[in-house]
């Protein structure tokens, strides 16, 4: 089934996987979690991005608990390191926890929408 696609989920600092999920057929990498050591949005766009698409690395640790600029800034931070030329699905970098301001997860797509317009 060559048009099926292969979303894959995994935790952590993965990195030094993600050749190998590549090598395994691996089209779209989930979650990106932004302040995990070695998981910087910019080096693994440089790195991996002409092979995967990358979904998630919206920090839901501190940046959506935080001020709206913070949510902005983060939205913007990850827009400009991973959007570029395509192959980027900006979400969460995990499940969005109850303790989360409904408010910022709301401008968290409102951000997105506004900064993640082509061209960037």
């Amino acid at each position: 089934y060559p048009h099926l696609k292969i979303f894959l989920h995994s935790c952590g600092s993965v990195n030094d996987l993600i050749e190998e999920f590549i090598g395994c057929g691996v089209d779209v990498m989930n979650p990106i979690q932004p302040l995990c050591d070695h998981m910087d949005s910019a080096a693994l766009k440089e790195r991996y991005g002409d092979r995967v698409t990358f979904h998630g690395a919206i920090d839901i640790q501190q940046a959506i608990n935080g001020s709206m600029d913070e949510v902005k800034n983060e939205v913007g931070r990850r827009i400009q390191a991973l959007a570029r030329g395509g192959g980027y699905i900006l979400s969460a970098a995990n499940h969005i926890q109850r303790n989360a301001p409904v408010e910022n997860v709301i401008a968290m797509f409102r951000f997105a929408k506004e900064l993640g317009k082509y061209p960037l």
